[in-house]
C-alpha cells in the first residue's frame, strides 16, 4: 500500500510542481485542496490529468476562496509522507503557504516541491505536458508558468534542506 502522499492547493498544481515524481510513482495518491470557484471545469480536467499521471486523483477542499486547509490536514494523517508546497509557496501563493503549514503541524515526513529553491532532475517532460494540456481552460496560465520555470526539471526537498 503506498504511504505517500501528494497534497495540493489547487487542480494543476500536482503536474506543474511533481509530475515528473507522479509518472515515476505510479499509483500514487494526490489530493487537492481547494475547488476552483471560477472554474468548476478544473476540478474535472484534474481527474484527466491524474490518469495521464498514473495518479489516484481525490479532491478533498471546499470553494478556494475559503482557504480552509482542515479537511486536508485530516485526510492527510493517515499517510506516513506527504509531499507539498514549499515554505515559499513556488512564488509566493497564500494559499499554497497555507498548505505547506498546515502538512508540516502533522509533523510526518514532509518532503516540498523545490522550485525556486534548488535545480532539479530531468523528468518525463513529454508526458507531463500531455498531463498540463488536460487542463484545457488555463491555456494561457500554463503557457505563462512554463515561461516563468523549468517546468522540465523537477526535484522534491525534505523540509530541512
Amino acid at each position: 500500500m503506498n504511504r505517500t502522499l501528494v497534497v495540493v492547493a489547487h487542480a494543476d498544481d500536482e503536474t506543474l510542481w511533481c509530475g515528473g515524481y507522479l509518472i515515476a510513482h505510479p499509483g500514487t495518491d494526490v489530493l487537492c485542496a481547494s475547488i476552483p470557484r471560477n472554474d468548476p471545469q478544473r476540478i474535472l480536467d484534474f481527474f484527466d490529468a491524474c490518469a495521464v499521471l498514473t495518479a489516484n486523483g481525490i479532491v478533498c477542499g471546499k470553494n478556494e476562496a475559503m482557504q480552509d486547509v482542515t479537511a486536508a490536514q485530516v485526510y492527510a494523517s493517515t499517510y506516513e509522507r506527504i509531499i507539498t508546497h514549499n515554505r515559499y509557496g513556488e512564488y509566493g501563493h497564500k494559499l499554497h503557504k497555507k498548505l505547506h503549514h498546515a502538512m508540516l503541524d502533522l509533523k510526518k515526513e514532509l518532503l516540498v516541491f523545490g522550485y525556486g529553491i534548488a535545480v532539479g532532475e530531468p523528468i518525463d517532460y513529454e508526458r507531463k505536458l500531455r498531463a498540463l494540456s488536460c487542463y484545457t481552460t488555463r491555456p494561457r496560465v500554463l503557457a505563462n508558468q512554463q515561461r516563468r520555470f523549468d517546468l522540465s526539471r523537477e526535484c522534491l526537498l525534505g523540509e530541512n534542506e
